[in-house]
């Protein structure tokens, strides 16, 4: 897992304050209807994601995916920190945050990444999401899921970004319509809960501190 140092808090393990499963800042959910849209590549597929309300602790990150093989760790889930226009307005991830491997399914489904509530994994409002299939078997195929739905919980731009190269400014856009020109999104959920007050983290670390002498106060 990489983590790198961010005035805004960063991606870390388990542990935690306390037990909270958050709430969806976006959600792009599957409907009804036919898929419209299925994305594959051997580099590193992005959808970049505004999120919403106030809660910022990363509780889990979702994604829908199909494929014909299994292989363990065949996915690899990246957040990024989002680093706003390039020199071209392309709006370009920055800063990795987060990358957790998984297992690729036969028949795909949900590729799920939960993570314990830790204030380590505070994100900020906009971040970049990504997918890369490593390992694909000779004659396999997977890609991640869109439809023509907008987000039901904040926002994302049109089209994806694939990566082109191994610098942190290789991304191109590329576009994300159906056969009838509409505009499609992958199918992506992310939930996150609320970042304590400062007098609640105050409060429990002076009732830890309480117990701590008390303890000490009988052992004497």
């Amino acid at each position: 897992m990489t983590t790198c140092s961010l005035a805004q808090g960063t991606i870390g393990g388990g542990g935690g304050l306390e037990e909270d499963d958050g709430v969806y800042v976006y959600r792009n959910a599957p409907v009804p209807l036919a898929f419209d849209r299925d994305v594959s590549s051997t580099l590193e597929i992005a959808e970049d994601l505004f999120l919403s309300g106030a809660n910022r602790v990363l509780t889990e990150l979702s994604f829908n995916y199909r494929s014909d093989y299994t292989q363990p760790r065949g996915m690899v889930v990246a957040v990024y920190a989002e680093g706003g226009p390039d020199s071209s307005g392309l709006f370009v991830p920055t800063v990795k945050l987060l990358e957790k491997t998984l297992d690729v399914r036969a028949g795909g489904g949900v590729g799920t990444v939960a993570l314990a509530y830790n204030l380590a994994n505070t994100i900020p409002d906009r971040v970049v999401v990504s997918v890369r299939f490593v390992d694909v078997p000779t004659g396999g195929t997977i890609s991640l899921v869109a439809q023509a739905t907008e987000p039901t919980i904040g926002e994302t731009r049109p089209g994806y970004l694939e990566r082109t190269g191994p610098g942190n400014a290789d991304w191109a856009l590329r576009p994300l319509t159906d056969n009838s020109g509409n505009q499609v999104n992958f199918l992506l959920g992310v939930k996150a809960a609320p970042i304590p007050e400062p007098t609640s983290i105050a409060l429990g670390v002076f009732g830890l501190g309480l117990v701590f002498y008390v303890s000490r106060r009988r052992a004497g």
